[in-house]
């Protein structure tokens, strides 16, 4: 509830004047990191005007450069201040000391003398060795988004990880309910009671502070949909209970393309939000969707033609015919009396008028159309219509007769529930005189032996039949 906040926030601030009021906390605020690089670089690089910038996570004994004539001497830094002996020349800049080294952290690596403006393209092939003489890996570093904060916070995957230049005694991060728990860091080596509720997390200690520098202020136990994205704001007081500004450095980490396979790959990133790309097109773009064309041109429009001749010209008409004549393309077609390229046509009468149609008795067959073209019995060249057995000429099927029982096409024969074909030709009436089918005998029975005695009895007992009738 925003009522527990402000409780939480005035109860940090009034504990934080009398447990820490009077001491003394005046420190070199160590200055938050200004660049970063991915997590396997030893060494980072920043040029910041004149001044060679650097991060290191190892202890550095030499290291040398090439530049493109645009430094004319180098002196000062954490270079000279542990004793590295330094060289230039028109291409090379030089340092090294022997038995020295420059500690693992973060400053001024060396100031540049130049009569230009320095540009970072201007320096290359910058080369380390750690403290081991072992190459360090060495990369130029990007803005992290951390200028004029108090707290830079920046989540890897469960740690929200922290950059203080001051001194911390309270704070509480709110979120849209993706956090189950949190436990651990440098919250907890401090003696900090950490409470999370379903929007917040409050973290206080009665005893002590959390000190300038860098960690991991708590482990996160993640609820549903735990990203950066959930949350909210976040309120930390320094050791006078005053806020301190906070924010997330751009280094962060958030959703994006985990899959090291993808050409869209986010170092960065640890939550995939299926963005993942793989196929990098002619112009090199990343899930771009341009292809190269027969011409072998990027983004060409040029494709194989009927004939399979690149960028042709030849198409297949309306008649099956591959070539670039259009003069050829409706020879394949008929006109409403059946005639090929004829010039009938159906009238608003729905009557077909024009072409031949006005010639007596004219039937397209009966003129050579078109050479080995055959007729229809209808007359129609190259049509349709067929004679079925039963004599009728049309281009319908369903209409066609079929051959009855008897082997009369068209014939009204059928098979009776004897299995006798009768009817029709067959000269056997199916119905007889008593109502039963051709092969019943007198009580309805297929092939059955009974029958009606002179008493007009139906039965199959001849015993009975000479019996007087009474």
């Amino acid at each position: 509830m925003q009522i527990n906040f402000y409780i939480k926030s005035i109860l940090g601030f009034i504990l934080s004047c009398i447990l820490f009021s009077g001491q003394d906390f005046s420190i070199d605020s160590p200055r938050l990191n200004q660049f970063y690089c991915s997590e396997d670089t030893d060494l980072c690089l920043q040029l910041d005007g004149n001044e060679l910038k650097y991060v290191s996570t190892k202890d550095i004994s030499s290291f040398q450069f090439s530049h493109s004539g645009c430094i004319n001497g180098v002196f000062g830094g954490d270079a000279s201040e542990n004793n590295f002996f330094l060289t230039v020349n028109s291409t090379t800049v030089m340092g090294v000391a022997f038995g020295n080294v420059i500690p693992a952290g973060s400053g001024t690596l060396i100031n540049i003398e130049s009569d230009a403006q320095l540009e970072m393209d201007c320096i290359l092939d910058f080369s380390a060795l750690d403290s081991n003489n072992i190459s360090m890996v060495v990369d130029w570093g990007t803005e992290d988004g951390c200028f004029g904060l108090d707290v830079c916070l920046d989540l890897q995957e469960n740690n929200l990880n922290y950059v203080s230049n001051s001194y911390i005694s309270t704070f509480q991060i709110s979120h849209d309910g993706c956090i189950d728990n949190a436990f651990g860091g440098d919250a907890t080596a401090n003696d900090f009671s950490l409470t999370t509720s379903s929007n917040s997390v409050f973290g206080i200690s009665f005893s002590s502070l959390i000190p300038p520098g860098a960690g991991t202020l708590f482990v996160i136990q993640p609820g549903m949909n735990f990203s950066q994205d959930c949350f909210g704001t976040f309120a930390f007081s320094d050791s006078n209970g005053s806020n301190l500004n906070v924010g997330w450095s751009a280094a962060s980490s958030g959703s994006g393309c985990t899959d090291l396979n993808a050409c869209n790959y986010d170092e960065n990133a640890f939550f995939d939000d299926g963005s993942c790309l793989y196929e990098i097109d002619c112009f090199g773009e990343c899930g771009g969707v341009a292809v190269t064309d027969c011409l072998g041109v990027c983004g060409g429009d040029a494709e194989f033609d009927c004939q399979n001749i690149c960028d042709g010209s030849s198409y297949l008409d309306s008649c099956g015919i591959c070539d670039a004549d259009p003069t050829n393309d409706d020879l394949c077609l008929t006109d409403c009396d059946g005639c090929l390229n004829g010039s009938a046509y159906i009238d608003e009468c729905g009557n077909c008028v024009g072409g031949t149609t006005s010639d007596e008795n004219y039937n397209c067959g009966s003129t050579p159309c078109q050479e080995n073209w055959a007729q229809d019995c209808n007359g129609i060249c190259n049509g349709l219509a067929y004679q079925d057995e039963c004599g009728v000429c049309d281009e319908d099927p369903t209409n066609d007769c079929i051959q009855d029982c008897n082997g009369d096409w068209g014939g009204t024969a059928y098979i009776n529930s004897c299995g006798i074909c009768v009817d029709g030709n067959t000269n056997l009436e199916n119905i007889n005189e008593n109502g039963y089918e051709f092969g019943m005998d007198c009580l309805g029975i297929c092939s059955g032996d009974s029958y009606f005695d002179d008493c007009g009895i139906c039965d199959d007992d001849t015993s009975n039949d000479n019996l007087s009738c009474s």
